[in-house]
């Protein structure tokens, strides 16, 4: 999953309206156990990076996430044991803005074949 994350002036729908995100897609069905990556696009603002990935997965549906040393993307193992609706947040942090964090919340539908 790409995430697109911008600094704007205002007007934003993250982060105290002065980023903007997107994602694509919005949710993510899986079927069968695989890997979930999430990645900062190259259309991205400088100097952001991922902070953090928390989910509501249930116990043992999804592993530890494992982050990319730049900290532009995150991958996570999925093993679809059951049928759920997950909330994913990835938490962006900005050097400009160390206090000031960016939530995108792509979802996970877990559907086992």
């Amino acid at each position: 999953m790409e995430l697109t994350v911008v600094r704007v002036l205002s007007g934003g729908n993250a982060g105290n309206g002065r980023y903007f995100y997107n994602f694509s897609p919005d949710i993510l069905l899986c079927e069968s156990k695989g890997t979930l990556e999430y990645t900062l696009s190259s259309d991205s603002s400088d100097g952001l990076s991922i902070r953090t990935l928390v989910h509501s997965a249930s116990e043992k549906q999804f592993e530890a996430p494992v982050y990319a040393p730049d900290r532009r993307s995150v991958t996570i193992a999925n093993m679809v044991t059951r049928s759920e609706l997950i909330n994913v947040a990835v938490i962006i942090v900005d050097i400009e803005e160390p206090r000031l964090f960016v939530k995108c919340d792509p979802q996970v539908l877990n559907i086992p074949d």
